[in-house]
């Protein structure tokens, strides 16, 4: 496997379900998510969204369709697991939850297996007994993991340190504190403890912060693994933490498939399907693997697309403010105007989601040499 080789999966597989399994409980994110899959879409695919984005739905297909593909019109508006599994279709989800799934594969056992994977290493507060149990928790720093209103107890002499939300995801707010040492830690440590959700305490390693992106596409009962590349992920800092904005990959990101691929072929081997990410710290030629994200991730779909149109350079940036005031129409007139929107063979800026443009905020991703100047007019363009 090559960090830049992604081979075309076959024609129909793409049955696109919800952001769920992990986003369970915020309705913001399960209503707003899944619009990336449109652009790895083609004509015989189709996709399930949720209904509150139909109105969305003519400016993005114009969208991708001028970036030179030919996207599904099959979407089924709604998010409830009562529709059948196409024959001959892969099933897509950006995270598995088996009550949404189709209905005809609930109960088979390949998605029992991937559920059951799920259950086990899925979250941080699971994943390191998982790594544990499958010898591969060498490959990540000391982690502490509590149970949710656990008090912590943290060693002597364990150094800087992280505090993290080993339950829940957040998209846009902070919820990973540090690196704190000291009172300070066990002081973040202790905050975290009353919130009522599992947190873990994770020893500091210096480094990149990194997220190698995968994907597992099933044919005729056989799983195939593709790596498509290793991301450094962009943060945002904040007063007391950061919090993921996206990801950049090219030339310019080291290959670092090395650190996750048995952590990956272990997981698939159990059962994993689709998209998936695993994080990591990198320094140099040394780092330790910091996180699970066994689902579609903010860059998978974004990722994909790059590679497919030959582009390895990229910008991502998940939810980028947009001006309020403007219709869909003026949105988007203004991306087709700005000679900044992607085109085959020359790359340029497309929307990957937009179902956050109600709170004002649109998904953008940059393709070509010059990813970061392109995304930063764009942005300009968009917030007059």
């Amino acid at each position: 496997m090559t960090s830049r080789e992604i081979e075309l999966w076959p024609t129909p597989v793409l049955w696109n379900g919800n952001r769920a399994q992990f986003f369970q409980g915020n309705l913001e994110r399960l209503q707003g998510g899944g619009w990336d899959f449109l652009m790895l879409s083609r004509y015989d695919d189709e996709l399930q969204l949720n209904g509150r984005g139909q109105y969305v739905f003519p400016h993005m297909l114009a969208h991708v369709r001028r970036a030179g593909s030919e996207p599904t019109e099959r979407v089924t508006w709604h998010q409830r697991g009562d529709k059948d599994l196409p024959q001959g279709m892969q099933y897509m989800p950006c995270g598995l939850n088996l009550s949404m799934a189709p209905a005809n594969m609930q109960d088979s056992e390949e998605f029992l297996r991937w559920a059951e994977l799920l259950r086990q290493a899925a979250k941080k507060s699971d994943f390191v007994r998982w790594a544990t149990d499958n010898g591969l928790v060498g490959l990540m720093p000391e982690t502490l993991p509590f149970a949710a209103n656990q008090a912590p107890e943290i060693r002597e002499g364990f150094g800087p340190g992280w505090v993290k939300d080993a339950e829940s995801e957040v998209t846009g707010k902070t919820n990973v504190h540090g690196p704190f040492e000291g009172e300070r830690l066990m002081a973040a440590a202790v905050d975290f403890s009353g919130e009522g959700i599992a947190y873990q305490v994770q020893q500091h390693v210096e480094g990149i912060d990194i997220s190698n992106q995968y994907l597992v596409v099933r044919e005729n009962g056989e799983s195939t693994l593709h790596f498509l590349g290793t991301t450094e992920q962009v943060v945002h800092e904040e007063e007391d933490g950061a919090h993921h904005a996206g990801n950049r990959w090219g030339p310019a990101v080291n290959d670092c498939g090395w650190m996750t691929h048995a952590i990956a072929q272990r997981l698939v081997a159990q059962g994993l399907q689709g998209f998936f990410g695993i994080d990591a710290r990198v320094d140099g030629l040394t780092g330790r693997v910091t996180e699970p994200n066994l689902r579609t991730n903010g860059s998978s779909a974004g990722l994909a697309f790059g590679l497919m149109h030959g582009f390895n350079d990229g910008l991502l940036i998940r939810e980028s403010p947009v001006n309020r005031h403007l219709s869909l129409d003026q949105l988007f007139g203004r991306i087709e105007r700005s000679g900044l929107e992607f085109r085959p063979g020359i790359g340029g800026v497309m929307v990957h989601t937009v179902g956050y443009v109600e709170q004002g905020t649109l998904g953008l991703t940059a393709y070509g040499p010059d990813a970061q100047a392109m995304f930063d007019e764009m942005s300009a363009i968009l917030n007059r």
